[in-house]
């Protein structure tokens, strides 16, 4: 297989991971563009994320309904200064400011943002780029 075919394919399974996918989802940067597909494989994977990360059943109905206010831009998280910050600021330092009437989602957006993606899989990109020498 060619080099570039191996990467892909390691890459692939990494990217389309449910805390990805959540990432993707919560980021306001990405969500408010014009081009956002939360398609269902967006979806299931951020509903994924939401399951392993949030135990309590009411705080998870909790966070469900925000995710309608955020999708909607509702309140605060549609204010124009709100949406125009989303390309410019950090997506941690956005929910912050801006998403204090949705707590839970918040917390969980922060949580899912804030995490670093250099070290997710680190052990399988190493064998991958082994595999290539």
């Amino acid at each position: 297989m060619p080099p570039w075919e191996i990467i892909n394919e390691k890459l692939d399974k990494q990217i389309h991971s449910p805390l990805h996918t959540a990432g993707y989802f919560l980021n306001p940067k990405y969500h408010y563009s014009p081009g956002f597909r939360g398609d269902i494989k967006v979806k299931r994977g951020l509903e994924n994320c939401i399951t392993r990360m949030v135990a309590d059943p009411e705080e998870r109905a909790k966070i469900e309904i925000q995710l309608d206010d955020f999708d909607k831009r509702a309140g605060f998280l549609g204010d124009p200064v709100a949406v125009s910050l989303a390309d410019e600021n950090n997506p941690s330092h956005w929910w912050d400011s801006f998403g204090f009437r949705q707590s839970e989602l918040t917390k969980l957006a922060i949580r899912i943002l804030s995490l670093t993606c250099s070290s997710y899989g680190g052990e399988h990109n190493q064998s991958a780029f082994e595999m290539v020498r």
